[in-house]
């Protein structure tokens, strides 16, 4: 929109879904997630052209999160890497895998799984405690019956 409200429109509105959208620092690009491909990839648009948009994963990504002067884009990719893109003013150059992460895979409402320090050095992560599909879930049903009759049968 206008700086005085007026002329309000959407930023994002294609017709695939598109989510976790980061504006960056100098207001001039928008890093979102999108489904366009048929899976999430992670797009960079600028805002004063719709026509200068980039595809930045490949082969699967989410999560993008700029450093604090813009300079640098950071996404998971489909493989759990820590990818950063360094951006200079007229567009991205090649991603680079950093490191490994272990995150929970983004489900809808889509919340970021970490955050970037403003000079891109440091990393907060929102981590699993453990693995949630590694444990059985035991089910014990009519369970006053059972203990009812442990206790007649002398069972402790």
């Amino acid at each position: 929109m206008n700086a005085d409200g007026s002329k309000p429109q959407p930023l994002l509105n294609g017709p695939y879904d598109e989510m976790q959208a980061q504006l960056s620092p100098d207001g001039q690009w928008v890093a979102y997630t999108s489904f366009e491909s048929g899976h999430r990839e992670v797009y960079v648009r600028n805002l004063g052209d719709a026509g200068r948009r980039w595809q930045m994963s490949a082969g699967g990504g989410s999560d993008p999160r700029w450093r604090g002067d813009g300079r640098e884009l950071f996404y998971i990719s489909a493989a759990s890497q820590l990818t950063a893109v360094v951006f200079a003013g007229n567009g991205p150059g090649a991603p680079k895998g950093l490191f490994p992460v272990r995150v929970i895979p983004p489900v809808m409402p889509y919340l970021s799984s970490y955050d970037v320090t403003g000079d891109g050095q440091r990393f907060l992560f929102k981590l699993p405690l453990r693995d949630l599909t590694s444990e059985p879930l035991h089910l014990l049903t009519d369970w006053r019956y059972y203990s009812g009759r442990s206790a007649a049968a002398g069972v402790r």
